[in-house]
């Protein structure tokens, strides 16, 4: 039986560090059981590939939490360092 599950774009885990509330429907994306963890555990560049289609579908979450998306590439350590 397929199902999807809910993803926080931002992690709740950085609600302390975020002001704005994270638990709202603007941060919970559905994504299949593969990409959920491919988002959390992937390589670098599949997991910057995910997030910036999701960015891509719903670009309003930037805004609303006051990020940038090389900041939740941070969040999950996949940003760019030179």
């Amino acid at each position: 039986m397929p199902y999807l599950e809910a993803h926080h774009l931002i992690p709740l885990a950085l609600q302390n560090v975020i002001t704005k509330k994270l638990d709202v429907i603007e941060n919970i994306f559905s994504l299949c059981p593969n990409c959920h963890r491919a988002i959390h555990h992937a390589e670098k560049d599949l997991t910057r590939h995910i997030i910036n289609k999701l960015v891509d579908k719903r670009p309003v979450i930037l805004d609303v939490m006051n990020v940038t998306v090389t900041d939740v590439f941070s969040f999950y350590s996949v940003e760019d360092i030179y």
